[in-house]
């Protein structure tokens, strides 16, 4: 005789099985909100603008850039500050909206990812277009301290979102009740007729 089984209720996903402590989501929120003021604080990018003939008075001449000197830079800023917002909202909210703004956070965390990708993909070729020696300089870009700490805060505060979805909390057991054998009478419960 074969034995049948219910299961009641949906399975979770296998991805949100594991559980990670509370503490975790606020601590990566903390990190991410230092290493963004870090990626305003240290430069992004230095280019260095190498003249043709014609224009040998560019030769050595380096172009250092930070957050707000850049055309993404101003992207990076609004960006983060909309994830910063989300991600205090999912981390020290209520439960009830958090699966939204989870979605939100992390699209706009892969946003700015993909904005700073780009501006490292430009190579410093946006700075000559911008002098006008777009066909007579070449640039040589080196990616700095900045350009990284900007990459990593979005990931960062990606991540606190995506583990505030497993964290364990802690139920409060109900205490006993406490009696006191000598103050506490026994309620007389017995049922009259009317």
């Amino acid at each position: 005789m074969s034995e049948d089984v219910l299961e009641f209720g949906t399975p979770r996903p296998a991805i949100l099985r594991f559980a990670v402590p509370s503490a975790v989501p606020p601590i990566l929120a903390v990190l991410s909100v230092a290493v963004f003021f870090g990626s305003l604080m240290y430069p992004w990018q230095t280019t260095r603008l190498t003249g043709t003939d014609e224009y040998m008075s560019l030769s050595g001449n380096d172009i250092i850039e930070y957050a707000l000197t850049t055309g993404a830079g101003f992207a990076y800023l609004m960006g983060m500050m909309g994830l910063g917002a989300i991600t205090a909202t999912v981390v020290f909210g209520r439960r009830r909206h958090r699966r939204p703004l989870i979605v939100a956070g992390t699209g706009l965390a892969v946003m700015i990812v993909v904005v700073l990708v780009s501006l490292i993909a430009l190579g410093g070729r946006a700075i000559a277009a911008n002098y006008g020696l777009a066909g007579r300089a070449t640039t040589e870009t080196m990616v700095e301290v900045g350009l990284y700490l900007a990459l990593a805060a979005p990931m960062i505060a990606g991540a606190a979102l995506l583990l505030s979805l497993s964290t364990t909390r802690r139920r409060r057991i109900p205490a006993e009740p406490y009696y006191d054998e000598e103050g506490d009478a026994v309620a007389d419960l017995t049922v009259t007729a009317a």
